[in-house]
């Protein structure tokens, strides 16, 4: 019988991935490793990037397919495998378009810390006031003027006007394997890093804008 049920339960569900990919331009991002983007005329080194993922969901039009319990997912570089989720859903869900959340969304932000991807050791949590930091981006530049070309950013904030929370939807292809280009080239090119490469606080959702 435990057999049988196993065989069951097998059918009765599918898994779908999602592979993000980090580019700068056209370039896949490697840590510690050169990217040159074009229109900004400069070369980075990205050192850390680490960014929050969270409240998966499937529609099919204006219909609810699935939605991810406890969905929050931090990706960091330094650990690819965190680059690919796997996702179960039942076997005869019909669904278009994928939305999910860069970053936390306030009523998480004001319950208090967890656990998992959520736990404050993580280093992407600032206070309960300020909550978790969305976006962290850590690097070198020789556009920037401090010490050793570094720049940095721990991007988030949850209150308005600062609430960086971002809805993001994609329309899938039908297959269940899916490629997802993130271009932080974009977020880059709204930054002049000779007069801004420090911001450790609370910025507008204006930074998020179309890195997906």
């Amino acid at each position: 019988m435990l057999c049988a049920f196993s065989v069951l339960n097998a059918q009765d569900h599918k898994s779908i991935s999602l592979n993000f990919i980090p580019i700068f331009d056209n370039q896949k991002i490697s840590l510690n490793k050169n990217v040159f983007g074009e229109q900004s005329a400069d070369t980075l080194i990205f050192e850390t990037i680490k960014f929050y993922l969270s409240s998966f969901k499937l529609w099919d039009g204006n219909r609810l397919a699935w939605e991810e319990s406890n969905s929050f997912h931090l990706l960091d570089l330094a650990e690819e495998n965190t680059l690919s989720l796997s996702m179960k859903i039942p076997q005869e869900t019909y669904y278009k378009t994928m939305c999910f959340n860069l970053g936390i969304d306030s009523m998480t932000n004001t319950a208090g810390v967890f656990g998992g991807d959520l736990d404050p050791t993580t280093g992407m949590y600032w206070t309960w006031q300020s909550g978790y930091i969305n976006i962290k981006m850590e690097g070198k530049s020789p556009h920037c003027t401090t010490h050793n070309h570094e720049f940095q950013f721990h991007l988030g904030g949850y209150q308005t006007p600062f609430n960086a929370c971002q809805n993001i939807c994609l329309d899938l292809q039908k297959n269940d394997a899916h490629n997802i280009l993130i271009n932080f080239q974009n977020l880059f090119d709204k930054i002049n890093l000779a007069k801004q490469n420090l911001i450790m606080s609370r910025v507008k959702c204006l930074y998020f804008e179309s890195i997906l």
